[in-house]
């Protein structure tokens, strides 16, 4: 008789990242389950989606809709996001800009507003980018075609090529994420810097919120990461010098609707948990080795 997901106990498939087959079932979650993988933490979405199913998801006009709506775009917001990175980025290896040719790719880069602030910043600039219709927007506003629809596309003669790599909120949507890592440590020149951003399963919110935690959205998210589990990632696509830090989000929604006194209880929280590694967001930046 088929298991429903209330029963299911183990996914019964390699986790994303470490390839084990040993995981705990934590919740149900929409048609399927949530599962933690007991060697490295990383949680995972089962069953998963095929690639067909995804390509279509994101093709489809719900999708972009929501996309344009949401939070993280617009220059305002990129050039937010480009001064917390640049901050973090010379924390870490404050060398890097002193650099005569700085070669940035970000994967993931969405209609080109982060590449555009950083071009603007002296940065040599590439993209890549799963719509074709962000793709044409982003190469238009950036004036030249500098951004592609494959990673793979990157491998052709750019190997050992870029100073750093960023990708924002990419590695929760994607089927082999280990894969994509390997990717840009293939890309990147011997001491570049890999800077990746994604959703905190580990973070304060996560904890207290569970299965009703908002970043749980399948097939949208499929991969859910800790400080633990980006750091075994990182590490098994061949990084060193891992670095891992929570962040607050630039745009706080969930507290609109409070009254002003809680809201500023709330706002402080969000100040605060960050420094206790409890953030909303999850970084990660390593090297590849010299």
């Amino acid at each position: 008789m088929k298991q429903s997901p209330h029963t299911v106990t183990k996914s019964n498939q390699e986790c994303p990242v470490c390839r084990q087959l040993s995981d705990r079932r934590m919740f149900s979650l929409g048609a399927g389950s949530l599962f933690r993988c007991r060697m490295c933490d990383t949680a995972f979405y089962s069953p998963r989606p095929t690639a067909c199913e995804l390509s279509d998801f994101y093709a489809s006009q719900t999708y972009r809709d929501d996309y344009k709506s949401g939070d993280m775009v617009g220059e305002e917001f990129a050039g937010n996001r480009y001064c917390q990175f640049a901050q973090a980025l010379r924390q870490y290896d404050e060398d890097i800009f002193n650099e005569n040719s700085r070669r940035l790719l970000d994967i993931g880069c969405g209609t080109g507003d982060f590449l555009k602030i950083a071009r603007q910043n002296d940065w040599q600039v590439a993209g890549v980018e799963v719509s074709q219709d962000a793709v044409l927007e982003a190469n238009k506003k950036l004036e030249r075609d500098c951004v592609s629809l494959e990673l793979a596309d990157q491998l052709q003669g750019n190997r050992n090529a870029y100073s750093v790599i960023t990708s924002y909120h990419v590695i929760e949507h994607l089927l082999a994420p280990l894969a994509m890592l390997k990717q840009a440590h293939e890309l990147l020149k011997p001491g570049g810097i890999i800077f990746i951003e994604t959703p905190n399963i580990g973070g304060l919110g996560a904890r207290l919120l569970g299965e009703r935690w908002s970043q749980l959205k399948p097939v949208e998210h499929i991969n859910y990461f800790n400080r633990r589990s980006l750091f075994f990632a990182l590490r098994e696509a061949g990084f060193v010098d891992i670095t891992t830090m929570t962040i607050r989000p630039q745009k706080i929604q969930s507290v609109a609707n409070f009254p002003q006194i809680v809201q500023g209880i709330m706002l402080a929280a969000y100040e605060i948990v960050p420094k206790l590694n409890l953030g909303a967001s999850l970084q990660g930046i390593a090297t590849k080795p010299r």
